[in-house]
């Protein structure tokens, strides 16, 4: 073996890091209450919530995660929580008409800039923060305490004559934080 061969190997091994973080998969199994973490089960119940909740195990490119999903108010929301169940983030599906119209025009301009078409799939607003001050923020519907508030949005784009799906993340502002390409799983069998 020469001395070119290991940085050979770095070099692709460092193209197929970056190439993966560009990309997301999920796969999501239903998971019974029994396996869900105590710290999140706790943190739901606090919410009271009028929906039913469900419990998933989320596979992604990035590691496992637990996630609650439940329709309160009429709107969907999600919990997602570490597998030790601490709280990540709070997302809550929302349309279009509720992003402040500044912000709004700060992301149609950046979707312009980075696709020849593209059509809105789906908004979730998501916040991040302190597990006490989320836990504010959904009881009642607002807090003094300091949180981000980001917009996640699912867009089918085009670039020429290639049509995919992406995940973009938005700042509060409307700036694209990241963009990730959504794959999904290979069939190995074909459906007929």
């Amino acid at each position: 073996m020469n001395l070119q061969t290991p940085l050979l190997l770095a070099v692709l091994l460092l193209l197929a890091v970056q190439a993966f973080g560009q990309k997301k998969y999920e796969k999501e199994y239903r998971l019974k209450q029994n396996k869900v973490p105590a710290e999140a089960k706790k943190f739901v119940e606090a919410l009271s919530f009028s929906g039913r909740v469900k419990w998933y195990r989320e596979e992604s490119l990035n590691g496992n995660t637990i996630e609650a999903k439940v329709t309160h108010n009429q709107k969907k929301h999600s919990l997602e929580f570490d597998t030790q169940g601490n709280l990540q983030d709070v997302e809550v599906q929302i349309n279009w008409s509720e992003i402040p119209e500044e912000t709004q025009k700060n992301i149609s301009k950046n979707l312009s800039a980075a696709y020849t078409n593209y059509k809105i799939n789906k908004i979730q607003v998501q916040y991040t923060g302190q597990t006490s001050t989320l836990l504010a923020l959904l009881k009642n519907q607002e807090t003094t305490k300091e949180y981000a508030t980001k917009y996640e949005i699912v867009v089918k784009g085009s670039k020429g004559r290639q049509v995919k799906l992406y995940e973009i993340t938005f700042s509060q502002t409307g700036e694209m934080v990241a963009t990730a390409e959504i794959i999904f799983r290979n069939i190995d069998n074909l459906a007929f």
